[in-house]
């Protein structure tokens, strides 16, 4: 595999053509009807140009290879293949049928205009690529008077920073513009394409390649009357005049992929302006907005990385939806027009988010006001702290519900916005803060458990002061922990429109090791320790059932600690089976196996948000009935077997 290494920067031999980003196929293998390149642009309108290093058949798409050239045998539809036979032709060169190409030429040796005034001046197609040219600044006005039948021009990688032409306004009286048709000037040194005189000299050109100019950071307005292929890519393009295209009428096919180019706000073309393609591959647009394209039509094919350009609400009416490509189609959590994508999701969350924080809020005030003396307890602190926690939860389901409001029918043209916005980075602090605080809590109270249920007597216990200090610190890693991406500026937060960091996807935002770390790895050693701690829990519990003294020998505070402990198994329980499968699917994905974008969302929708909303039904809930029924008889004991 050592040739694939570098394949994005490999530059290719003469007769190739680069596909994107990848490896090079022959150039008879374009427009072929077969896809050869890996997304496929080798049958796309951008390759209809020079025939790289083979002949260029005249009014025809084919590319011949230059043995079949001079063989007696015409394969071009108008037998221009065998003409032109006996051509003188210097050194190192081949010419033959109306073209001019390098063969053994020692390419150290630059070219000068006396070596090529020797060949025959009336040559269709040249192709200089890969060598230095000397005395530039006179070759193309030598080229122009030399070649006068010259339509196709090929000068790649030859160290051209620019195209020099004498901008004399006698001299452009006397002298016709060139005839070239098709020019390829890609892998140079251009700084700019923006000298106007460009456009009377090259007024009657068809086809223009300057990709790969690494350099080149501005173009001017450009006048090409004829011009219907531009190729922009990989360049170092990162802003456009006004009206840079406006002068273009005849143009088709626009290539601006892999270019720094962030700002389609500005009015590039014409109102009622049409291309049949527009590629804007590896373009990160700074915002979306309604007049991205401003009127612009495309027929064919636009070429995007994100289908978020594809909405209508971006794209809008003048272009076809089935024009728009995009490699994803579709958004784990948002929709074109809502940040929560299906009404069900919607209601679901307003409904979560209502009984989390009602609940909790319940919980909280039923312990510091009703049963305060449980608190003195190490479950009773506990479970009041993972209250807190999970109310927490239900703070954070409000934001994105009203973030979802606030934003419908509009939501794609602000996803940017919102995703880097201060309220997302609080809602996915709040996120993380919540489920790492409620891991620890869990924990702890199955560690409690498992201490007053294994050792009945107080050989081994969590005094008051250790209670304390556990919840404190507990508090203070959960912090910490859902700081640490806003302070280091990872993407964590801003990966998706929920605002939260859960690494179930193969994409990989900047931050994504921290994520898997905490969410993935440090909780599901949590939980494969509370499992076990949930274990020795019911095994003990077992153990006394099963003894033939226990029964006379258990006390009442035994008998209540046990019953405690089943009640608080289903909270364990119930966040264990919640996060085990987070953890699970985490890891899947870490190992290369795809999350399907529908359990993604229901998982970030639902799965999580509802265990904050469940945890006070199932240790709370059961307590305020039996104070309750108490109330009625005019029972004032307090219900010490229930949380």
């Amino acid at each position: 595999m050592s040739h694939l290494i570098d394949c994005e920067n490999f530059q290719c031999l003469q007769g190739y053509v680069k596909c994107y980003n990848s490896y090079c196929i022959p150039h008879y293998y374009l427009r072929d009807g077969r896809t050869d390149c890996p997304t496929g642009e080798d049958e796309q309108p951008f390759y209809t140009g020079p025939c790289t290093g083979y002949f260029a058949c005249w009014n025809s798409n084919i590319c011949l290879h230059p043995a079949l050239l001079c063989d007696g045998h015409p394969e071009c539809p108008y037998g221009d293949d065998e003409l032109g036979c006996r051509e003188f032709c210097p050194k190192g060169f081949r010419c033959i049928s109306g073209t001019v190409s390098l063969t053994d030429y020692n390419r150290s040796i630059p070219l000068d205009m006396t070596t090529l005034s020797r060949i025959d001046p009336r040559p269709r197609y040249m192709d200089l690529s890969g060598i230095e040219i000397y005395g530039f600044d006179n070759f193309m006005p030598e080229t122009r008077e030399i070649f006068y039948n010259l339509l196709v021009l090929i000068m790649s990688n030859c160290k051209l920073s620019k195209l020099y032409i004498p901008y004399d306004s006698k001299w452009f009286g006397k002298n016709p513009p060139f005839s070239i048709q098709k020019l390829d000037i890609s892998y140079n040194m251009f700084e700019q394409f923006s000298k106007h005189y460009y456009n009377h000299y090259y007024k009657r050109i068809h086809y223009l390649n300057m990709s790969y100019n690494k350099q080149l950071k501005s173009v001017g307005n450009l006048r090409f009357g004829f011009l219907e292929i531009l190729d922009f890519s990989y360049t170092s393009l990162s802003y456009l005049n006004d009206s840079v295209f406006v002068n273009l009428p005849r143009l088709k096919h626009l290539n601006l992929s892999h270019t720094l180019i962030s700002d389609f706000t500005r009015q590039y073309f014409l109102s009622k302006a049409s291309l049949h393609t527009l590629d804007l591959r590896r373009i990160h647009t700074k915002d979306l907005d309604d007049y991205l394209f401003h009127g612009l039509t495309i027929s064919q094919e636009l070429y995007v990385d994100h289908f978020k350009i594809c909405c209508p609400q971006i794209q809008g009416l003048v272009i076809k939806p089935r024009a728009c490509i995009a490699p994803v189609t579709i958004d784990a959590i948002s929709s074109c027009s809502n940040l929560l994508g299906f009404d069900i999701q919607r209601f679901l969350l307003w409904m979560v988010a209502i009984l989390a924080v009602l609940g909790n809020v319940t919980v909280i005030v039923y312990r510091v006001t009703w049963d305060r003396s449980v608190l003195q307890t190490g479950y009773g602190l506990f479970v009041t702290n993972l209250g807190i926690s999970d109310f927490i939860m239900g703070v954070y389901l409000f934001i994105i519900a009203g973030a979802d409001s606030f934003y419908r029918d509009k939501y794609v043209l602000y996803d940017k916005s919102w995703r880097n916005s201060v309220e997302c980075k609080i809602a996915g602090f709040m996120a993380c803060l919540s489920c790492e605080a409620s891991t620890f809590f869990v924990f702890l109270i199955t560690l409690d458990r498992f201490l007053v249920i294994k050792f009945p007597f107080g050989q081994v216990k969590f005094t008051w002061s250790h209670k304390t200090i556990a919840v404190v610190m507990s508090w203070v890693a959960s912090v910490l922990l859902s700081l640490v991406p806003i302070v280091l500026n990872f993407d964590i937060y801003s990966s998706n429109a929920m605002c939260l960091g859960l690494p179930l996807t193969n994409s990989q935002a900047k931050g994504w090791e921290y994520c898997v770390a905490v969410f993935i790895i440090f909780n599901l050693i949590m939980f494969v320790f509370i499992a076990c701690g949930q274990y020795a829990i019911f095994r003990a519990i077992s153990e006394n059932r099963i003894s033939k003294t226990a029964a006379n020998m258990i006390s009442s505070r035994r008998a209540e600690d046990i019953t405690v402990a089943k009640q608080l198994s289903l909270v364990v329980l119930s966040n264990f089976l919640f996060w085990f499968p987070v953890g699970i699917m985490g890891l899947m994905s870490l190992g290369g196996h795809e999350v399907s974008s529908e359990v993604y969302a229901w998982t970030t929708v639902l799965l999580l948000p509802i265990n904050s909303a469940a945890n006070p039904v199932l240790y709370t809930i059961p307590a305020l009935l039996e104070r309750w029924e108490q109330f009625k008889r005019g029972d004032q004991r307090t219900p010490s077997a229930y949380v």
